[in-house]
């Protein structure tokens, strides 16, 4: 089942902030009115932006992975 099927029905947002108890303040609101949330690593975001930069940079061209590499890791 491809992921986008699975997904299809949830409603996602990323929050992004500079105070980590106004985050933490968001997140409780969220547990109490039923909302699953959680703080992302840092590899789980590296993730989520390597899959996008594969996403929306397949062009079936060959591509030189140093440039590929020094585009993603700006």
């Amino acid at each position: 089942m491809q992921l986008t099927k699975l997904f299809k029905n949830m409603q996602k947002a990323i929050l992004e902030s500079e105070s980590l108890s106004d985050l933490k303040l968001l997140l409780d609101l969220a547990k109490k009115i039923g909302i699953k949330s959680k703080i992302l690593s840092v590899q789980e975001i590296e993730e989520i932006g390597m899959a996008n930069a594969i996403k929306n940079g397949r062009t079936d061209e060959y591509i030189d992975t140093n440039e590929f590499l020094k585009k993603i890791s700006q």
